[in-house]
């Protein structure tokens, strides 16, 4: 057996649990609308790496809004891309109420496959991204239920969000998902699905200037000065 092969079987395992609209509207609060076409599958590898786990499976929960025409065309196909990228998705929906619509089952959907896929031993180690404190029932379960079984949660907090107090008293550690980092997801154009090119909405283009982090000039740090140079101080 390769040794690539073996540490590949010894490398503990990772998985992604993300409440949609718990991450969409902080991106769209920034108004940088083209940071809603980002990689749930790279943001998961950028948060397992800095642990040592490899990234075993996304979750994105979440509901296509129906009776918006345009956010739900938008949203068909961003969750299409996401699918050819490895991403499993799990559908709720709204429910009208007071002449406006309430998203009903991401945060359970996400409860539950946390939950779930821990029993399973599907993972290691889980992210849930949500900043909702009704997710600390959920870590309440898994501390009573996974984490005797040696699996660990992490609470991945979206752009802006507080981190819900009650999960300190939980052990839950915090990883805080920044913007640059959602900038580096951002996917291209066309996206290679199993029926054919995935097109990006023009409503989700980048600005003019905007350059994708992958292909900005690397710049080096610049040297600090010799202590000699620290030593000799500037004249007056």
């Amino acid at each position: 057996m390769s040794d690539q092969k073996r540490q590949d079987q010894n490398q503990r395992r990772g998985a992604l649990y993300v409440d949609g609209f718990n991450l969409y509207h902080p991106i769209h609060q920034t108004g940088m609308n083209h940071l809603k076409w980002a990689c749930l599958w790279k943001l998961g590898e950028m948060l397992c790496k800095p642990e040592g786990l490899k990234l075993v499976k996304v979750v994105f929960c979440t509901a296509v809004p129906d009776h918006i025409p345009g956010s739900f065309e938008r949203h068909i196909t961003f969750n299409n891309a996401l699918s050819a990228r490895g991403v499993e998705i799990l559908r709720g929906h709204h429910v009208p109420a007071n002449g406006v619509y309430s998203e009903k089952q991401s945060d359970i959907n996400v409860a539950l496959s946390v939950i779930c896929d821990g029993e399973d031993d599907e993972y290691d180690a889980a992210f849930l991204l949500s900043a909702d404190s009704d997710q600390v029932a959920t870590a309440k379960f898994f501390n009573a239920r996974l984490a005797p079984k040696g699996k660990l949660l992490f609470a991945a907090i979206p752009p802006g969000q507080n981190y819900p107090t009650d999960y300190k008293g939980l052990g839950v550690p915090r990883r805080n998902i920044s913007v640059a980092m959602i900038e580096r997801c951002v996917m291209d154009s066309q996206v290679d699905g199993a029926n054919g090119m995935i097109n990006r909405p023009p409503e989700y283009d980048p600005p003019a200037h905007w350059i994708h982090p992958n292909d900005r000039p690397k710049t080096k740090v610049p040297k600090p000065p010799s202590k000699g140079a620290w030593s000799k101080g500037v004249k007056g």
